[in-house]
């Protein structure tokens, strides 16, 4: 990604569909380290994704990452969100 390149986000029904999983494995996902976590733009309630770390995260999964691997993703592209959006990281979320 680069500067200008805009930033989409995704509702949990976009990711669901661009990974073929139900809502539950998303959050079992994000529990287990596997998945980022949601955005909550501008402290609404709403939970939004980045769309470039969800497609990083289904190429991951596709070319058979380990949860290691996918655990070690999820790091970098917390720490790159963190480095661009400082405020949308969740309180508590270290990359």
């Amino acid at each position: 990604m680069t500067f200008n390149d805009p930033i989409v986000l995704d509702t949990l029904a976009d990711v669901c569909t661009q990974l073929g999983f139900r809502r539950t494995k998303v959050y079992e996902l994000i529990a287990a380290g596997l998945f980022p976590p949601p955005i909550k733009p501008h402290g609404s309630r709403t939970s939004r994704w980045q769309r470039s770390e969800s497609q990083a995260i289904a190429a991951a999964i596709a070319a058979e990452a380990s949860e290691a691997e996918l655990q070690l993703l999820v790091r970098v592209l917390l720490r790159r969100r963190k480095e661009s959006m400082p405020k949308l990281v969740p309180e508590g979320v270290t990359a």
